[in-house]
């Protein structure tokens, strides 16, 4: 298995647990965390969430054997997707916290966990599409 395989994996999981986490923390719910998130935020994570969706479907096809480019092309545009989303999410919370002038950490927890989701995802799915692309050319 190759490093950038286990470092998304990793990373992927510590930051959705760290979303979960501060979800808890804040007194959230864990579903909120997508159900409530601004309309560019979901879409971004409809189309992670299908994305993992289809490279679970790929992980027996032959199209995994036919298109090597697919799958190393998944590999690195997932995570960039998710960290485009994350860093948008950010910068809603901060233009919020500028604007209300929030500074409770309980209140803006829940913002900050909900623009970490997309940036998880997007890494399990670059981590998926390197397991795949891996086990392909083995």
């Amino acid at each position: 298995m190759r490093l950038t395989t286990v470092a998304f994996g990793v990373l992927a999981a510590a930051t959705l647990a760290g979303a979960v986490g501060l979800a808890a923390w804040a007194g959230a719910s864990v579903p909120g965390l997508v159900l409530d998130a601004g309309p560019f935020t979901k879409l971004l994570d409809a189309v992670l969430i299908a994305a993992l969706g289809g490279l679970y479907l790929l992980r027996k096809a032959s199209v995994r054997r036919d298109a090597p480019d697919l799958l190393r092309l998944a590999a690195w545009a997932l995570p960039l997707l998710g960290l485009l989303a994350a860093l948008w999410g950010w910068y809603l919370v901060f233009q919020a916290v500028q604007a209300t002038g929030a500074s409770d950490p309980r209140v803006i927890a829940p913002s900050v966990a909900e623009s970490l989701v997309p940036l998880g995802l997007g890494l399990l799915g670059g981590a998926l599409a390197q397991a795949l692309h891996g086990r392909r050319l083995h």
